[in-house]
Formats: structure tokens, sequence, C-alpha cells
């Protein structure tokens, strides 16, 4: 080879190093700017909001193979669940979400916690047990759920509901009575 084809030869292996470190650098730049996968999560929230349960699922669906120990993921795909009559996937979802509660709660050494509320867990465990029918098992949840927090209203306006159709409307209007007075704008209430 001669001295010009070696000159060359170490400018394009200078050159192609120089690319390989900017490369790496752009990447490593780029993960360091990269939204989190937690923005995930307030966006299936907001597209429950909007019932676009549909696209809260998938949403979830794909969050959950990258984190399958996330709570909050689990309860997200529950409700949105619900919220297209997929009762059975609900509730297996939600059981799913209060048996990893759980363990975060033993494992006080995890650097993470889950961001939902036990109430707001065994509220939405009623919920599907009432979109199945066992009514029973419903207000056993949201007894335990009003043990875990009794000022949450939607927990008395499901209780209400349930026991409308017993023609417990003493019970009934007793329960919506307590939603209302812990807050005073819900609707359902």
């Amino acid at each position: 080879a001669s001295k010009k084809q070696i000159l060359n030869i170490g400018y394009i292996m200078k050159t192609l190093q120089k690319i390989t470190y900017s490369a790496l650098l752009f990447a490593f730049a780029s993960t360091i700017n990269a939204k989190p996968k937690t923005d995930d999560l307030a966006t299936a929230a907001a597209e429950i909001s909007k019932s676009n349960y549909t696209a809260a699922i998938n949403l979830m669906t794909s969050y959950i193979s990258n984190h399958e120990m996330e709570p909050q993921a689990y309860y997200y795909r529950s409700v949105a669940e619900l919220g297209i009559g997929e009762n059975d996937l609900a509730l297996k979802d939600i059981d799913l979400a209060i048996q990893l509660d759980k363990k975060f709660q033993i494992v006080k050494k995890l650097s993470k916690s889950s961001k939902i509320k036990q109430a707001d867990l065994l509220l939405q465990r009623a919920k599907c047990h009432r979109a199945l029918g066992n009514t029973e098992t419903a207000m056993e949840e949201l007894s335990k759920a009003a043990l875990a927090d009794n000022t949450l209203a939607d927990i008395y306006v499901e209780m209400g509901e349930l026991y409308a159709p017993r023609n417990d409307f003493k019970g009934s209007d007793t329960t919506f009575a307590k939603a209302l007075r812990y807050d005073r704008t819900n609707y359902n209430a």
C-alpha cells in the first residue's frame, strides 16, 4: 500500500471514531432528555376521563409489557375495561393491582410505591363485582374501602346504588347523603 493510501485509511478511521463518539454522545443525551414513561399513566388517565377506553387499554397494555409490576397501570386498565363492559378482565386486572400494591406495602425497601390509594383499588374491585352481579361481595369491598378512607364520596355513591335495587331506600338515601357530605359537587350522589 502506498503512503497516500495509508494516510487515507488513517483519516477514514479517525473520522469513523468521531462519528461513533458523536452518535454515542447523542444517544446518551437523548436518554437524559427523554420523557419518562410515567407520562403514559397520565395519558391513560386522561383517555379514561374522555371515555376513550380502548385507547387507554391499548396504552396500558403496551406500558405493562415493559412495567409488569406497576399497580397503577393495572388499575387504569381495569377502569377502562369496565368502561367497555369487559367485566371479567377488569376484575382480573384490579386483583393484580391489589396484589402488587400489597407487595409494595410489605417490601418497604422498594424505592417506588403505588400512587393509587388502597380505597380506590377496593372501590374499583367493588365496581367490578357489582358489574358481574356479585352485589354482596361488592358491598364487602365497599366496606373495606370505607375503612381505608371514609371520606371518599364515590364509595358511598356505589353503596347507594347497591341499596336502591334492593328497595332499601333509607340505606340508599343515607349513603348518598354521606357522599354529599364529603363532596357537595358529586353529581351521582
